[in-house]
This record gives structure tokens, sequence and C-alpha cells, in this order.
């Protein structure tokens, strides 16, 4: 497990697939071999005594300067101990790369350093681009319908209101009367490009249902966040006596387990721990996620993962947390899966509900 304090730090540093820098005074003064290969470096001499905003674009993606921002990150490391963000590097013949990285403060020889862990998370934040364009493109797609549709409808009203005042007499019936059998006519059309177009996009990513292993998707999570869990001394395990199979779509359960999880570690503090656990009924099996050390709006999560907010049109420029809330709400969606929050006894608990 996870939760060992006395793991071999400088293995890990050594070994570590993800870049690791160690900073003083601003300036890199030591780093892994990862950072060589992956930004491209022939030697720790050609880094050495380097800035981080060095190795990146003139501008990070909030159009803030790298070497603004930079010393920003630091300092708020050094004032507090610990500091996560994300964060572009250039690595490989000027391709920009997004990292998540963590600097915590440590101390050597009496001396302040920074100790630097680099996580690549590119291809996330590709799905989470793509996922922000398509929520775009659909919120644009359904707001001019949704105009079209209003005056549609909005105008037959007052005809119908003409209609009935002036009486079956009116010189002016039949003209009105073709007016409002055109507007219904338009209505209906909308409707059914509305319906047809959610039909089609159900129809791109339909869940493929197989049995699996849920001990098997934590274990993978468990290796994959290794050295997160580790950097932030968190314990991440299972609190119940055996394995639980389950009957759904492997691909979205593992894309709204490893977001929570994620979430999970992100905004949780340092040596608290993560607990899960699996609960079978007849009718239901559930995933219940516990964590001591969560700093998250439990309102803010029941509220976007209410039955109301399921087919509600969300805005676009969402935070990296929100993000990763939305993605687990599209898969949860296709799974047929409830989620809800509470604090129970000082712990935020995820309850994730399944059909059996």
């Amino acid at each position: 497990m996870l939760n060992d304090n006395h793991l071999d730090y400088k293995v890990l540093y050594e070994e570590s697939a993800d870049p690791v820098f160690i900073i003083q005074g601003g300036a890199i003064k030591d780093c892994n071999k990862a950072t060589l290969e992956i930004l491209n470096i022939d030697s720790k001499e050609a880094i050495r005594n380097l800035k981080l905003w060095e190795l990146s674009p003139v501008y990070q993606p909030d159009g803030m300067l790298s070497s603004k921002k930079g010393p920003l990150m630091l300092y708020k490391a050094i004032d507090k101990g610990y500091h996560e963000f994300d964060w572009v590097h250039t690595v490989h013949h000027g391709t920009e790369t997004w990292f998540n990285v963590q600097l915590k403060k440590i101390s050597a020889d009496g001396s302040n350093l920074i100790h630097a862990l680099c996580h690549d998370i590119t291809k996330r934040k590709n799905a989470e681009n793509a996922l922000e364009k398509a929520i775009d493109e659909k919120n644009k797609f359904i707001s001019v319908l949704t105009h079209d549709l209003r005056g549609s409808v909005g105008g037959s009203l007052p005809l119908i209101d003409l209609l009935e005042l002036n009486g079956s007499q009116w010189n002016r019936r039949e003209e009105i009367t073709a007016h409002i059998f055109r507007n219904i006519n338009k209505s209906f059309e909308l409707l059914d490009k509305l319906v047809t177009w959610g039909k089609l996009s159900d129809e791109n990513d339909q869940a493929v249902l197989t049995e699996i292993s849920l001990d098997k998707l934590f274990n993978n999570l468990t290796e994959q966040y290794k050295v997160q869990l580790l950097y932030k001394e968190l314990s991440f395990i299972r609190s119940c006596n055996s394995d639980q199979l389950l009957v759904t779509d492997e691909y979205m359960l593992e894309n709204v387990l490893r977001n929570l999880v994620s979430i999970c570690i992100k905004k949780s503090e340092p040596q608290s721990s993560i607990n899960y656990s699996y609960q079978s009924t007849d009718e239901s099996i559930k995933i219940v996620i516990e964590n001591t050390g969560l700093d998250i709006d439990v309102n803010k999560v029941n509220a976007l993962f209410s039955t109301e907010s399921i087919a509600a049109v969300r805005p676009v420029n969402l935070q990296d947390i929100d993000m990763g809330l939305e993605i687990i709400k599209e898969n949860l969606v296709k799974l047929k899966g409830i989620i809800s929050l509470k604090i129970k006894d000082s712990c935020t608990v995820f309850c994730l509900t399944f059909p059996s």
C-alpha cells in the first residue's frame, strides 16, 4: 500500500517516469533522468541554473507571462510548503506539453529547496478541450434552435388571440390561420432536428457492457497515481473484504473513477486518506470513496449531478475541477449511474450507484 512513509525517495527520484527538479533560489540545481529525456536536454549541466520558465513558452495559456507566473508559483510553495498547478513546458523541438506541477518545500544542509514533480497531463487536457468544444457546439446549437422555436411558437399566440377576438366571420381569418399553421410546421421541424441530433450524439458513444473486476480498476488507478499519492503522503486503500464484479462499460467506468480519484488527490490535504469500498444488493452495486481531507464544495457537486441538471445546458468556461466533474457526469448518464456526495464523521463520501 502507498501509506508507507519509509519508501526510498532517492530511488523514486531517480527512477520516476515523470520529470523531477530540485530548485534553489529559483534556479534548477538537479534533475532526474526523465527530465532530460522528456525535455530533450543533453545533460544535467545543460539544465543546471536555468529557471523553470526558461523551459517554457513566453506566455502560459491563461495569458500570463511565464517569467511572471513562475516566480509566483515558487513563492506560494515556499510560503505554504506545498503548491500544485498546471503548467505548459516546451519539450522536443519546441512542442508545448501540459504538466501538472507539484512543488514541495524541503530542507537540506540548512538550505531551503523546492522539490518539483511534473506529471504529463497533455492527453487529459486534450480530452478536456475536446469536451469543452463539444459542449460549446452543443450549447450554440441548442441556443439557435431554442431562439427559433420560441419565435415560431411565440408568433402564433397573438395570431390565435386575433382569431378569437374577431370571430368566425372575420375577412382575414383564412390568412391568419395559414400563418399559424406555418408556424406550427416550423416548430415541428425544429423539434425534429433537435431529436435527430440527440439520437446521433447518443449513438456515437454507446456503452459496451462487459463483466469487470472493480479491484482491477482500482489497482490500475493505484499504479497510475502512485507518485502523486506518495508525494502528498496519501493512503489509498480498499476498506471492504473482497472484490466485486460489475457488468458495465469498462472504459466509461474507468473514466468516472479516474477523474474522481484525480479530484480527490488534487483537493486532498497532505497526509490524509482515501478509502474505497463496494456494496452490493439484488438491485444495485455501490462504489463508495471516502476522503478524510477533501476540500470541495458539497452543494456545488450535488447541484451539478441533480436530476434537473442532467439535461441542463452548462457554461462552457469550466474550471479544472468542474471539467473533471463534467466528464464524470457525461459518462454516468450513459452508464445509468447515480452519484451523491455527503459529509460523514469529518469525511467527504462519494457514492456511485449502478444497476446490478
